[in-house]
């Protein structure tokens, strides 16, 4: 869904044939597109769900000899399992670091750790010598990065459930307006029930919650095992 098509569906939701959707760059419409991205920055920074779909490996920079600390985009929101260096010319041979916690970095080898807010920093804790095999590589990371915030009308809505995000500046734009407050309810609702769905599906298939195999198996006709009151099948 592109945000020309989802400000009608806002409308029809909000304020169904009393009224068109505002036109470009009206005062309307500036604010509709403000309460839009508002949500979906709230919705990228859930602390209770890590969006799949926000997962990306971005190229942080290049190793250079000695300590290496690295700014990170404002995009950036959490990692993900790590870094990896590869080296010049070979992108499929990398080494892996171990990401931890900035109080643990003097506790292990091969690591690397954030800190700081804006920016927010990558700090090896390895010094790295001006002959060693990675200088010069390129170094990943992989995370979730905010999406980017939508600025033109052919712009994708980049949410998991578009109709999650529909009712959600629905309900908002009609709890601000006396004209249509009583719908507020009802739409926070009907929003709420989506979110619920989004996360659900969200989490199928991840690790702690892994796509069960559908399967099919008779029972092998001819033997019944009875369990017996000495503790044996039989």
């Amino acid at each position: 869904m592109i945000y020309s098509d989802f400000i009608n569906q806002v409308n029809d939701a909000y304020r169904g044939t009393d009224d068109d959707a505002p036109s470009l760059s009206t005062p309307d419409y500036n604010m509709w597109l403000r309460v839009t991205n508002r949500k979906i920055q709230e919705w990228a920074r859930d602390s209770k769900n890590t969006w799949q779909s926000l997962f990306e490996a971005r190229e942080v920079g290049t190793v250079a000899f000695g300590t290496q600390v690295y700014e990170l985009e404002d995009e950036f929101l959490t990692p993900a399992n790590g870094v990896t260096i590869s080296p010049t010319g070979n992108p499929t041979s990398y080494i892996k670091y171990t990401l931890v916690k900035p109080e643990e970095r003097n506790n292990f080898y091969n690591s690397v750790y954030i800190s700081g807010r804006e920016p927010k920093l990558l700090t090896f804790n390895d010094t790295f010598n001006a002959d060693g095999n990675y200088i010069g590589g390129t170094i990943n990371l992989a995370a979730y990065f905010m999406p980017d915030e939508i600025t033109d009308p052919s712009d994708d809505i980049p949410v998991d459930d578009p109709m999650w995000l529909v009712y959600a500046v629905a309900s908002e734009l009609a709890f601000n307006d006396l004209s249509y407050s009583d719908k507020s309810p009802d739409l926070v609702g009907k929003a709420n029930f989506l979110y619920s769905q989004m996360a659900a599906a969200n989490r199928k298939g991840v690790y702690g919650n892994p796509r069960v195999a559908p399967t099919n198996v008779n029972r092998i006709r001819g033997n019944r095992y009875v369990y017996g009151s000495d503790g044996d099948y039989s």
